[in-house]
Protein backbone atom coordinates (compact mmCIF):
# COMPACT_ATOMS: atom_id res chain seq x y z
CA UNK A 1 0.00 0.00 0.00
CA UNK A 2 1.29 3.35 -1.22
CA UNK A 3 1.91 5.74 1.59
CA UNK A 4 -0.02 9.27 1.33
CA UNK A 5 2.12 12.05 1.14
CA UNK A 6 1.06 15.98 1.31
CA UNK A 7 3.31 18.79 0.25
CA UNK A 8 2.85 22.08 1.75
CA UNK A 9 4.95 24.52 -0.27
CA UNK A 10 4.67 28.22 -1.82
CA UNK A 11 6.68 27.35 -4.66
CA UNK A 12 5.03 25.71 -7.72
CA UNK A 13 8.47 24.64 -9.02
CA UNK A 14 9.23 22.52 -5.57
CA UNK A 15 6.26 21.13 -5.54
CA UNK A 16 6.77 20.09 -8.61
CA UNK A 17 9.97 18.71 -8.62
CA UNK A 18 8.67 16.80 -5.35
CA UNK A 19 6.13 15.10 -7.68
CA UNK A 20 8.55 14.19 -10.00
CA UNK A 21 10.57 12.49 -7.64
CA UNK A 22 8.36 10.75 -5.84
CA UNK A 23 6.76 9.33 -9.04
CA UNK A 24 10.43 8.72 -10.35
CA UNK A 25 11.82 6.41 -7.35
CA UNK A 26 8.73 4.57 -6.11
CA UNK A 27 5.41 3.49 -6.47
CA UNK A 28 5.08 3.56 -3.08
CA UNK A 29 4.16 6.95 -2.53
CA UNK A 30 1.16 8.94 -3.53
CA UNK A 31 0.75 12.45 -3.48
CA UNK A 32 -2.89 12.90 -1.75
CA UNK A 33 -2.67 16.79 -1.14
CA UNK A 34 -1.09 20.01 -1.72
CA UNK A 35 -1.20 23.70 -0.10
CA UNK A 36 0.44 26.83 -1.08
CA UNK A 37 0.47 28.62 2.71
CA UNK A 38 0.08 27.44 6.20
CA UNK A 39 -3.41 28.40 6.35
CA UNK A 40 -4.45 25.57 3.48
CA UNK A 41 -2.44 23.25 4.91
CA UNK A 42 -3.65 22.69 8.05
CA UNK A 43 -7.24 22.51 6.40
CA UNK A 44 -6.38 19.84 3.50
CA UNK A 45 -4.47 18.23 5.32
CA UNK A 46 -6.43 17.90 8.09
CA UNK A 47 -9.11 16.72 5.33
CA UNK A 48 -7.09 14.38 3.83
CA UNK A 49 -5.02 12.73 6.54
CA UNK A 50 -1.62 12.12 5.28
CA UNK A 51 1.11 9.69 6.52
CA UNK A 52 3.58 12.42 5.75
CA UNK A 53 3.42 15.98 5.45
CA UNK A 54 6.16 17.56 3.69
CA UNK A 55 6.45 21.32 4.89
CA UNK A 56 7.68 24.02 3.88
CA UNK A 57 9.06 26.21 7.05
CA UNK A 58 8.64 29.31 5.39
CA UNK A 59 4.96 29.82 4.34
CA UNK A 60 2.79 32.39 3.66
CA UNK A 61 -0.55 32.79 6.16
CA UNK A 62 1.54 30.64 9.46
CA UNK A 63 4.65 29.71 10.15
CA UNK A 64 5.63 26.04 9.37
CA UNK A 65 6.63 25.77 12.78
CA UNK A 66 3.27 26.65 13.68
CA UNK A 67 1.73 25.06 11.36
CA UNK A 68 3.94 22.14 12.05
CA UNK A 69 2.65 21.97 15.71
CA UNK A 70 -0.49 22.32 14.86
CA UNK A 71 -0.73 19.71 12.18
CA UNK A 72 0.96 17.15 15.20
CA UNK A 73 -1.84 17.64 17.18
CA UNK A 74 -4.27 17.46 14.61
CA UNK A 75 -2.97 14.48 13.37
CA UNK A 76 -0.74 12.35 15.20
CA UNK A 77 -0.54 9.59 12.95
CA UNK A 78 0.93 11.83 10.32
CA UNK A 79 5.09 11.91 10.23
CA UNK A 80 5.98 15.52 9.06
CA UNK A 81 9.35 16.80 7.31
CA UNK A 82 10.13 20.30 7.59
CA UNK A 83 12.01 21.78 4.45
CA UNK A 84 13.66 24.77 4.30
CA UNK A 85 16.30 27.08 2.55
CA UNK A 86 17.83 27.83 5.54
CA UNK A 87 20.93 26.91 6.55
CA UNK A 88 21.18 22.88 7.91
CA UNK A 89 22.38 23.61 11.39
CA UNK A 90 18.93 25.70 11.91
CA UNK A 91 16.38 23.54 10.48
CA UNK A 92 17.49 20.88 12.72
CA UNK A 93 17.20 23.34 15.66
CA UNK A 94 13.98 24.12 13.99
CA UNK A 95 12.89 20.82 13.72
CA UNK A 96 13.89 19.67 17.52
CA UNK A 97 11.85 22.99 18.89
CA UNK A 98 8.22 22.01 17.64
CA UNK A 99 9.19 18.08 17.93
CA UNK A 100 9.47 17.24 14.29
CA UNK A 101 11.88 14.48 13.92
CA UNK A 102 13.01 14.61 10.16
CA UNK A 103 14.03 17.45 8.17
CA UNK A 104 15.68 17.99 4.55
CA UNK A 105 17.66 21.17 3.17
CA UNK A 106 15.88 22.39 -0.02
CA UNK A 107 19.84 22.32 -1.04
CA UNK A 108 19.57 18.60 -1.00
CA UNK A 109 16.19 17.07 -1.75
CA UNK A 110 17.11 15.71 -4.93
CA UNK A 111 19.68 13.37 -2.45
CA UNK A 112 18.10 12.99 0.98
CA UNK A 113 14.47 13.44 0.20
CA UNK A 114 13.82 9.65 -1.00
CA UNK A 115 16.16 8.29 2.00
CA UNK A 116 14.18 10.24 4.43
CA UNK A 117 11.11 8.99 3.19
CA UNK A 118 12.13 5.40 2.66
CA UNK A 119 13.05 5.30 6.63
CA UNK A 120 9.78 6.74 7.74
CA UNK A 121 8.11 3.65 5.50
CA UNK A 122 10.26 1.47 7.59
CA UNK A 123 9.87 3.15 10.81
CA UNK A 124 5.80 3.05 9.72
CA UNK A 125 5.71 -0.98 8.47
CA UNK A 126 7.61 -1.69 11.44
CA UNK A 127 5.40 -0.17 13.83
CA UNK A 128 1.86 -1.77 12.02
Amino acid sequence: MALRVFIADDSDFVSSAIKTLLVSHSSEWLVCGEAADGDQAIVRATETVPDIILLDLSLPQASGASVATRLRNAIPTATIVLMSAQDPGVLRHLADSVGVDYYVPKSNLGTDLITTLNSIARTKQSSS
